[in-house]
């Protein structure tokens, strides 16, 4: 049976059978299911051969890995062989278990992943993943039965079975502006000042929170199309990127007066401070602006004197990643569906790398240590993991709809997914190549952007009321271990 937790890299380099999953199906809805009832299964995969079909296959999971082919070892649980193994680094124990349909007919192999530690009973792990496999035998009549598509609900399945969560709501604010229509952008936050920035967008406002209780405390005026935060608190700065006419915003952190603009072309929103440079990235121009062009531009945030520019062939450019440790930028050229990495050094483009199965790249997360880029899209909503050191697409998972932000969590080794329709996506990175989609989360509708807080074990989500609704709420997540 596949070894899910200890996978080498060079393994999810074969393109999957589906390039893009079908329509939910029956199995798929099963795994979501089951892991919504069992919080302590970790990963789950059935493999099984679909009708008019020669080739054993992951069919439904919640790694993703959809079509990946049978291997030797999996294809002896197929034949009858029950599979018991921890993995290398002694943290999870999975169980590979002949799949069986209501009449004990096989059917497949089914694999359940448990987190181990050292001393734990593998026996009572084993007799739980039998009985769960019984379980879930009792409803499947036959195979053709399993692959068929799910007629029930298109909403995903929600967690709540499991009292310790890995995601728990901990304060939701009173709405502040009962009139308030339209979106909410990103948050900025300043740690020891206890205050919390939201970019009021179509408000053209920026509102501040009290960081710790969530309460509303002033509206900030003087701003056209706010959107992205950069706090320099060393130099008791505050940088606020506005795509309007006004330019992008330098404002003095204490009395959060304006004291100065970048003057870029209109346009200015997504942005990236890199603490290693002490340069700060911004992208400009684009549709929205009426050009049929888009900008990075390397800026000094204090002066706000523009070092470089580098040009798009692109009316769509979204999010920005700088690398500590080396001398990258990731840049999602959206329109294009495609991540260009570019040389800080001479701030040329020298990758491309395109993403396959979804378009409209929009949010970003690295987990630079692991060499893990993560992108979202939009059409549709998709996780896609991207090796640094090559380019490859390491793995593709569902996401929630209509997301405007993206969070890795290195503390908890987690990927965080807000989603325009009420879900926040959970994601557990069990090793760099590999990763389990947990059952979402309530949240909020309109909940797209957020901000992830490791000095609080919080997360913190904006609820835009779009265009129909009236006011707008914050929340805010305990971050549990």
């Amino acid at each position: 049976m596949v070894r899910y937790a200890v996978l080498l890299a060079t393994a999810f380099l074969v393109p999957p059978l589906f390039a893009q999953e079908p329509a939910k199906s029956n199995a798929q809805h099963l795994v979501d299911q089951t892991l919504a009832m069992h919080p302590d299964i970790a990963i789950m995969a059935m493999h099984v051969t679909p009708p008019q079909m020669k080739d054993n296959i992951i069919f439904a999971s919640n790694i993703g890995r959809f079509g990946k082919k049978a291997d030797s070892d999996d294809m002896k649980v197929i034949n009858g062989s029950t599979n018991l193994e921890v993995n290398k680094a002694g943290d999870h124990f999975e169980v590979a278990l002949p799949f069986l349909d209501a009449s004990h007919k096989s059917i497949g192999a089914l694999s359940l992943v448990y987190p181990y530690k050292a001393g734990d009973d593998k026996a009572a792990l084993a007799k739980r993943a039998v009985k769960v496999r019984d379980q879930l035998s009792q409803k499947i009549p036959n195979l053709a039965s399993l692959v068929q598509p799910w007629q029930g609900s298109t909403l995903p399945m929600v967690s709540t079975a499991d009292p310790n969560p890995t995601v728990k709501l901990a304060g939701r604010s009173k709405t502040w502006k009962p009139g308030y229509t339209g979106d909410f952008d990103h948050f900025g936050i300043d740690l020891k000042g206890n205050r919390l920035f939201l970019a009021a967008e179509d408000h053209g406002t920026v509102e501040l929170f009290n960081l710790k209780t969530g309460v509303h405390q002033s509206t900030l005026t003087g701003f056209q199309t706010p959107h992205a935060f950069i706090y320099l608190p060393e130099h008791n700065r505050l940088i606020i990127t506005d795509s309007g006419k006004g330019m992008t915003k330098i404002l003095d952190a204490t009395t959060l007066k304006i004291v100065g603009k970048i003057a870029l072309e209109p346009g200015a929103d997504s942005a990236e401070y890199d603490a290693s440079t002490g340069h700060l990235y911004i992208v400009t121009g684009g549709k929205d602006v009426g050009m049929k062009n888009c900008f990075l531009n390397e800026v000094d945030p204090l002066t706000g004197k523009v070092y470089a520019k580098l040009k798009f062939d692109s009316d769509h450019t979204e999010a920005i990643k700088a690398e500590q440790h080396g001398n990258r930028l990731f840049v999602n050229v959206a329109d294009h569906n495609e991540v260009a990495v570019v040389d800080k050094k001479t701030l040329k483009v020298i990758a491309n790398w395109p993403l396959s199965g979804a378009q409209t790249n929009l949010t970003m997360a690295l987990d630079e240590a692991d060499h893990r880029l993560f992108v979202g899209t939009r059409n549709p909503s998709k996780l896609f993991v991207l090796n640094t050191d090559t380019g490859a697409t390491i793995a593709m998972l569902d996401a929630p709809a209509t997301s405007d932000g993206l969070f890795y969590d290195s503390a908890r080794k987690r990927v965080y997914v807000p989603g325009g329709d009420g879900y926040l996506g959970v994601f557990q990175q069990v090793t760099p190549d590999l990763y389990a989609a947990r059952p979402w989360i309530p949240s909020a509708h309109g909940a797209k952007s957020g901000l992830v807080v490791p000095e609080l074990d919080r997360m913190y989500l904006a609820a835009s009321p779009g265009e129909h609704g009236k006011g707008g709420d914050i929340l805010w997540f305990k971050l549990n271990k």
